[in-house]
């Protein structure tokens, strides 16, 4: 699936494509925002949509069948705040489809297991999708967060400004109990005003950090451990560069999830 816009509105159709027979299908799906996500196979496919003010505000699945062309559109979510816009990702992992309600200074997160999801329908029942959105945290003047999935360890990961932080702090939180009540910081890697996080990734065996610190960007690896069931940081090394001034940055080209290295865009005064 693929999402076009033909007028320069930026609201975009929703094609579909048959890879096998190699052309468009006569399915579509009009008025997007141009974001959508696959859930785990093509049995789901979400979308959002805008209002008349171009505010991304609601939150689309459409069920698909498989053999029989039927579909069926579900409304999952809507924003009435206009002070807030919603989006939707999946975490790296796959298996959880995200949608932020973000305003300038204030983050609200659902999440949907696509897993259990793909169960069901796969044993033939109905379903309605709506009964799997669940709230990450309720949303909290001020509060800013972030979040991917930790399939590893069942955890989600956050970067959070909670607790009064002037800078993001890296907590986690098991997945079943993803509510900031369940919330809690790294032991050994505490929380540091020098540091700037801005982007918490996970892979299945790592988790790379984007940020700054002493004046430069800056990435971390991170390696995960429990004891006695409790989540922690067992290795942490930064990504180190011979050059003494550079500017490097996660890359969004990091799509393979199970993968024991990454992506990192580089550059310098003399290594363009």
């Amino acid at each position: 699936a693929y999402a076009v816009d033909s007028t320069g509105y930026e609201t975009y159709k929703v094609c579909f494509r048959d890879l096998d027979g190699k052309q468009n299908t006569e399915e579509t799906i009009e008025e997007t925002t141009g974001d959508i996500a696959w859930g785990l196979d093509d049995s789901l496919i979400f979308y959002s949509k805008m209002d008349k003010a171009h505010r991304p505000h609601q939150l689309w699945v459409r069920v698909r069948k498989e053999g029989t062309g039927e579909a069926r559109d579900q409304l999952l979510l809507e924003e009435d705040d206009e002070r807030f816009w919603l989006g939707l990702w999946k975490s790296r992992s796959g298996k959880i489809l995200f949608s932020g309600l973000r305003s300038k200074e204030t983050t609200e997160v659902h999440m949907i297991d696509l897993q259990a999801v793909h169960d069901r329908i796969k044993a033939g029942q109905d379903v309605e999708i709506k009964d799997f959105l669940k709230m990450v945290s309720p949303r909290e003047q001020g509060v800013i967060y972030k979040v991917d999935h930790l399939d590893k360890f069942g955890h989600l990961v956050f970067l959070t400004n909670a607790w009064d932080k002037k800078e993001f702090t890296l907590c986690a939180a098991p997945v079943d109990k993803p509510d900031r009540a369940n919330w809690f910081e790294m032991e050994s890697f505490k929380y540091d005003p020098g540091k700037y996080l801005l982007g918490a990734y996970c892979f299945k065996d790592f988790v790379v950090l984007s940020g700054r610190e002493g004046g430069l960007t800056r990435l971390w690896i991170l390696h995960f451990a429990e004891d006695g069931g409790t989540l922690d940081v067992a290795k942490c090394q930064r990504v180190e560069f011979e050059e003494e001034a550079y500017e490097v940055n996660f890359s969004a080209r990091n799509k393979v999830f199970d993968s024991d290295s990454f992506r990192v865009i580089y550059s310098s005064m003399v290594t363009p």
